[in-house]
């Protein structure tokens, strides 16, 4: 083997060697990348969660008359003081006029009871979407997001088609379809087990 033919060998295991790190290079940007992505949809859906809190409390503050420059403490000083005005004030009324408060008052207690339940729900439906992530391939995450964004968005446009008076057996049917389609699903495997 001469010297030339040496060279052209180790020049051929270089540009190999330079290939397989320009390639780890690029694979590394892609995750990258796709990490860049993750994280942008993150940040964007805490800034639109941040914006629905701000719109919240500048909606609390306009119904109970407080202005944007008051600390919490002097929100919560104001606040003490209108909810012993009001409660002077039922006391001080007539009988079915109480009544009408406590009423009003178990609406608002349920009505903040529910908010939690439906806020906790979401929070386990997220818990489970989780789960599956883990399941799916790096490759296949973006697909992942995707088909969550089409299943959310199908439940929403079943739950307004229908008529109001189905509704609540809407969930019942979807969980039995949900069933079927498990079992479809396991006798796909079957077959393809046997073929």
């Amino acid at each position: 083997m001469n010297a030339h033919s040496l060279l052209d060998n180790y020049i051929s295991k270089v540009d190999i060697e330079e290939q397989k790190k320009l390639l780890q290079i690029k694979t590394y940007l892609s995750k990258l990348e796709e990490h860049k992505k993750e994280n942008e949809i993150k940040i964007f859906m805490q800034k639109e969660q941040i914006e629905n809190l701000e719109n919240e409390i500048k909606e609390y503050d306009e119904i109970f008359g407080f202005s944007e420059e008051m600390s919490l403490k002097e929100k919560k000083k104001q606040n003490d003081k209108m909810n012993k005005e009001e409660k002077n004030i039922i006391k001080s009324s007539e009988k079915s006029v109480q009544d009408e408060y406590k009423k009003d008052m178990q609406d608002a207690d349920d009505m903040v009871d529910l908010s939690l339940e439906q806020q906790a729900m979401h929070y386990d439906i997220h818990e489970i979407f989780e789960n599956i992530k883990t399941n799916v391939p790096d490759d296949k995450k973006n697909k992942f997001k995707q088909a969550k964004i089409d299943f959310y968005k199908s439940i929403d446009i079943l739950h307004n088609i229908v008529n109001d008076d189905y509704k609540e057996n809407l969930f019942s049917d979807l969980e039995e379809a949900m069933d079927l389609f498990k079992s479809v699903y396991e006798i796909d495997r079957k077959l393809q087990n046997l073929s």
